[in-house]
């Protein structure tokens, strides 16, 4: 199996979340008071030819609760490596995921230093992945339509742009990055939002779905009618990974980072009567018992030092490199 096609595959089904916005479908009935807090983040530093065995390295977090008590579930991956002493490859995948009733949150990053591009594609690579997810059902006293405003501290994605690979030469035109967001009504029509920002080497676009007011951050829905208690979905994702295959053939170092991290939170919920006409004193319930709508930033994801984070793991690594193989990265 090719790297290209086992990173296809894989990618395909990690993303797989970031398209809820656009397929609204009904994975829980939507008059079940469901409520549901998931995180995972998986680290992969990738190993081809090995039959069967793309990851020679890896690492999977799905996440606890770090504070009894509190509803909110945290998942947590710091994974780095060298195949072997004397292999000048080295790995370093960072990932976070936070996940509470309202907000939700990602951060990953993801350093290679001497990994080597070939005429079938990039042999050693490796990709971090995380994913948050949030399901609560809320019931409203009264109204015919609501809107939802998600307020968004982020994204940020980059190549090559936080200090390099660890200092050495950075090639952009082997990382990528992706950070989106994602929240809707599961089984309604019209309140879908998204918002995603890519970077593939030094080719960023972004994409929204949904009213977005770049002076306040807030993300706001259409209009979806109320018709019961409704089941509200927000899912974070942030993607950092090696690209291939790309010319010319040799060693290569780079970075990629993607955050998403400091949380979306629902922020504002807006209840229209019959005639369009905004309602005030609605009464919102939920199933997990928050009282919603939330203040923005209240309840931020915890931030990954990355600096420290990457000066220890591939310091480390340097380190035991050279005293092992007595080889100095290159570009």
């Amino acid at each position: 199996m090719t790297y290209s096609r086992v990173t296809r595959t894989r990618v395909a089904i990690l993303l797989s979340a970031a398209t809820i916005v656009l397929s609204w479908t009904v994975r829980v009935a939507p008059a079940a008071a469901a409520t549901l807090l998931d995180t995972v983040v998986s680290s992969c530093g990738l190993l081809d030819p090995a039959p069967n065995t793309p990851c020679g390295d890896s690492h999977i977090d799905t996440g606890g609760f770090p504070v009894p008590g509190v509803p909110q579930k945290v998942a947590n991956v710091t994974d780095n490596f060298t195949f072997r002493p004397s292999d000048p490859y080295t790995f370093l995948g960072v990932g976070t995921a936070t996940a509470g009733f309202g907000h939700v949150g990602t951060f990953v990053e993801m350093e290679q230093l001497q990994a080597l591009n070939t005429s079938a594609g990039v042999v050693n690579a490796g990709f971090v992945d995380a994913t948050a997810q949030s399901h609560d059902t809320l019931t409203f006293s009264g109204g015919s339509t609501v809107r939802l405003g998600f307020t968004l501290d982020g994204p940020l994605v980059g190549v090559c742009d936080f200090g390099g690979a660890s200092g050495f030469g950075c090639d952009h035109a082997f990382g990528s990055a992706r950070a989106v967001f994602s929240a809707g009504i599961i089984g309604g029509t019209g309140a879908g939002v998204q918002f995603e920002l890519t970077q593939n080497a030094d080719s960023r676009t972004t994409r929204t779905v949904g009213t977005f007011d770049p002076q306040t951050h807030m993300l706001l829905s259409d209009p979806v009618a109320i018709t019961g208690p409704m089941e509200l979905a927000m899912v974070s994702e942030s993607l950092a990974q090696t690209l291939g295959p790309l010319a010319p053939e040799g060693r290569f170092n780079t970075q990629a980072v993607a955050n998403f991290g400091d949380t979306a939170t629902l922020t504002e919920i807006l209840v229209f009567d019959a005639d369009g006409h905004l309602l005030p004193d609605v009464t919102i319930t939920s199933a997990s018992g928050t009282v919603y709508p939330l203040t923005a930033g209240a309840a931020p994801v915890p931030e990954p030092s990355s600096l420290v984070l990457v000066a220890a793991g591939l310091a480390g690594f340097l380190g035991r490199r050279r005293r092992h193989a007595g080889v100095a990265p290159t570009t």
